[in-house]
């Protein structure tokens, strides 16, 4: 068994991991997949060999997904997001009771 891990640039929600997980299950060199998309990747289980960026690239294009095998440089995870809107919520906190 061959375990890769693919990092995805467009995957936002529970929605997305379920219809990646789908598609790429029925791939018949494909054991087994999860998906996160608080972490931007996806890790696949293939009997043997490897899925490229290229062929994953062509399955999701019309859902906008890109899939890479390093993580992407402007890539903002779920666990940023939230420190950025912690921050702000804090400092309109301040504002509000000075």
């Amino acid at each position: 068994m061959n375990e890769k891990k693919y990092y995805v640039k467009g995957m936002h929600c529970k929605s997305c991991e379920i219809l990646i997980e789908r598609k790429l299950v029925e791939v018949s060199n494909v054991k087994s997949v999860k998906a996160s998309a608080v972490n931007d990747t996806v890790e696949v289980d293939l009997y043997e060999g490897h899925i490229s960026t290229g062929r994953l690239d062509s399955m999701f294009e019309e859902e906008g997904y890109t899939f890479s095998e390093k993580p992407f440089e402007d890539s903002t995870t779920f666990e940023d997001s939230m420190m950025a809107i912690s921050i702000i919520l804090f400092l309109v906190g301040i504002f509000i009771f000075v």
